[in-house]
């Protein structure tokens, strides 16, 4: 008898974070259907992957997106909410767009594809995982981004109570909270040598984090070995919010 293998969703999964989620993913084992808002890439395109444009603040569109992923590959038993939106505003200055659209995606999108995923494994009846990526600005804010730690904090409480809610129905809930991750977000910050030494320095561990640092707590957190961890948050910050010096 074939095994079918377990179908994956990933949103955010042109970025960096997501690219090296999905890839990762797939060396598991699962078939994966990313979903981005930009055009779909073929870089990774595979018999393991489909790619769906949407916009995770979108219902309509994300109801779509699941459906043909269904359709596809199967109905899925992981959902990664990974996608993500920030653009840095001091308070005083953020527009009601920039406020709107983060809490959208940040949020709101976070709130949609978990939904439409828990229904998908309730309905075919998959002990399934959600994993929703936070951020360390949901518990450290900073300025800037109160637009931005605001929808993390969200998220991150949002996923506490979907694992009391759904663990009765074997779907397991956590969230992933980052700290520097080497993508594009932070590029423009980090190419300059200065500013990633200042940023380096805050970091016990010495070093900004990678894509595949993330995809491989996600990969754990998506196992076997992970089946009685639920309602948990992560931190992936190399220990960046551990303390502080004294001044």
């Amino acid at each position: 008898m074939v095994l079918m293998k377990p179908t994956a969703i990933v949103t955010g999964a042109s970025g960096g974070i997501g690219e090296a989620i999905v890839r990762r993913l797939i060396a598991d084992g699962y078939r994966v259907g990313g979903v981005d808002f930009r055009a779909s890439s073929d870089k990774y395109d595979g018999p393991d992957r489909i790619n769906i444009q949407a916009d995770v603040s979108s219902r309509v569109e994300m109801e779509d997106a699941f459906a043909s992923i269904a359709e596809a590959i199967g109905p899925v038993s992981l959902v990664v909410c990974n996608a993500g939106y920030l653009r840095y505003q001091p308070f005083t200055e953020l527009s009601q767009e920039d406020w709107d659209r983060t809490i959208a995606v940040d949020l709101t999108g976070v709130f949609i594809a978990a939904q439409l995923g828990a229904r998908q494994m309730i309905d075919a009846e998959l002990r399934g995982s959600i994993i929703i990526m936070g951020s360390i600005s949901g518990e450290l804010p900073s300025r800037t981004q109160g637009h931005y730690s605001s929808a993390k904090a969200g998220a991150g409480t949002l996923a506490r109570s979907l694992a009391w809610e759904l663990g009765a129905s074997g779907i397991r809930v956590n969230s992933i909270s980052p700290g520097w991750v080497d993508t594009a977000l932070t590029a423009d910050y980090l190419a300059d040598p200065a500013s990633r030494r200042e940023v380096e320095d805050t970091i016990p561990l010495g070093r900004v984090g990678t894509p595949d640092d993330i995809a491989d707590l996600v990969s754990f957190l998506a196992s076997p070995r992970a089946s009685y961890i639920t309602g948990t948050s992560i931190r992936i910050d190399g220990g960046l919010i551990a303390g502080k010096d004294k001044k």
